[in-house]
C-alpha cells in the first residue's frame, strides 16, 4: 500500500469514529504520522485533538519529542541565484 492509500484509510476510520491510539496500533504508524495525515486530509483540529490518547500513553511521549525535534529543525532559506 502506498502513501495515499495508506493516509485516505486513515482518515476513513477516523471518519468512522476510531480514536488515534487504536488507529496507530492498527497502521502500525506513530502518532505523529497519523496526525499528519489527518491534517492533510483536512479533518478539523478540534475533532483530532478530542481523540488524543491520555498524556500517560507512550504514543503521546514519543508524538512530543517529535514535535521538539521537528522545533529545532532549521532550514536554509530557498536562493534563487
Amino acid at each position: 500500500m502506498n502513501q495515499f492509500a495508506v493516509s485516505r484509510l486513515t482518515y476513513q476510520i477516523f471518519t468512522d469514529g476510531a480514536d488515534l491510539s487504536s488507529i496507530c496500533k492498527l497502521l502500525n504508524l506513530g502518532l505523529f504520522t497519523v496526525v499528519t495525515y489527518l491534517a492533510n486530509e483536512g479533518a478539523p483540529r478540534a475533532e483530532v485533538m478530542s481523540r488524543f490518547p491520555p498524556e500517560t500513553d507512550p504514543l503521546v511521549r514519543e508524538y512530543q519529542k517529535i514535535l521538539q525535534r521537528h522545533s529545532r529543525r532549521k532550514q536554509k532559506p530557498l536562493r534563487l541565484h
